[in-house]
């Protein structure tokens, strides 16, 4: 018999860790501690946490984050008003049995969406978590939003990996390598005052306080925990630049970034440090590294600012896999959804105007 169970449930947390940890098909977006970040990072726009977790006997078969926000009157269940990572299942479940939990994990959200009168639901499931080759949240109401990111495969040859990367970058990296020094920090070379410079630097780079110390401590819990990393590159005896990144699974995920304004150089940081990141990880064994979302023009639910595209083409210069990110939207208001696909149709026709 499968049962709910909800964050005031006193098991809750341990039987999240649990499923985490047995399952392959997990990633960094569903670690505990990074949930805890989530939940510092957006203070009071989460209005309620209504996650569940489905067990059969005492086994977790399923965990779905779902936050209530609420914007402008609007309720929906959504992260910062975007996308919220989609259920999760054990990845040992047979095909029947899957679907089964599948219906009913979205039959609850439903369910609960209808209670909170929650206007549309936003979900997106993460790459890394190889779940489906295809979109299942149309089969259950959804409009499909999907886009594409862009995947390093860890388990080719580095050479190969090399041979793939943009020419251009390939200079950079060899110029960045002769000219900064590069530091990693990690489970097995903790050094809080690095990790600190990592976040000054943050702050100066923003010009303000970005977001609380906490989500900071979190941050270098998971370095603690071997779920996370820093890559600083050192020029005179100072840091001038910093990437974090997320892991599990042996699948990693590049996180934020903090640089030092003051510090003006003809090489570009990042070119450097994002190949660093592939060495370690390749000499870890990872099999994956997501370098980030890949947007090539406006579509009916993806409208990219020109800063946006740049990005994206700075990261296929690395010469990963382009792969969907399966998203979806479900509203449960009609109106609101006649709003915004009439705004987001008139965003693209003015575009071809």
């Amino acid at each position: 018999m499968m049962e709910f169970i909800f964050p005031d449930d006193q098991n809750f947390a341990s039987c999240w860790s649990k499923f985490v940890s047995n399952n392959n098909q997990s990633t960094w977006a569903y670690l505990p501690k990074r949930i805890k970040f989530y939940k510092y990072y957006l203070k009071d726009k989460i209005k309620e946490d209504l996650s569940f977790i489905i067990v059969m006997g005492e086994k977790p078969i399923c965990i779905c984050l779902l936050f209530l926000e609420c914007k402008d009157g609007m309720k929906s269940f959504t992260f910062a008003n975007g996308y919220l990572k989609a259920p999760l299942f054990d990845d040992h479940l047979g095909y029947r049995a899957k679907k089964k939990v599948e219906k009913l994990c979205f039959s609850k959200i439903n369910e609960l969406a209808k209670v909170k009168k929650v206007s549309k639901v936003m979900l997106s499931f993460d790459p890394l978590s190889d779940q489906y080759s295809f979109n299942p949240l149309v089969i259950y109401g959804y409009l499909d939003s999907s886009i594409h990111t862009s995947v390093i495969d860890l388990e080719i040859p580095e050479e190969h990996i090399w041979s793939k990367i943009r020419k251009s970058y390939r200079s950079l990296i060899n110029q960045g390598n002769k000219t900064f020094k590069i530091v990693i920090v990690d489970y097995a070379n903790l050094d809080f005052d690095i990790f600190t410079m990592h976040r000054e630097l943050h702050f100066k780079s923003a010009g303000l306080v970005t977001r609380s110390l906490k989500t900071w401590d979190i941050q270098f819990d998971m370095i603690k925990d071997d779920n996370a990393c820093l890559i600083g590159l050192v020029f005179d005896s100072q840091f001038v630049a910093f990437s974090y990144f997320v892991h599990c699974n042996k699948k990693a995920y590049y996180g934020n970034s903090s640089d030092d304004p003051d510090c003006k150089f003809n090489i570009p940081f990042e070119h450097t440090i994002t190949w660093s990141a592939i060495r370690y990880y390749k000499s870890r064994r990872f099999k994956k590294l997501e370098t980030g979302l890949q947007q090539f023009g406006h579509q009916i639910f993806d409208h990219p600012t020109k800063k946006d595209l740049n990005i994206s083409f700075f990261k296929r210069g690395f010469g990963g896999h382009i792969i969907p990110v399966h998203r979806g939207i479900k509203y449960f208001d009609k109106a609101l959804m006649k709003t915004d696909l009439s705004k987001n149709m008139d965003k693209i026709l003015k575009i071809i105007e």
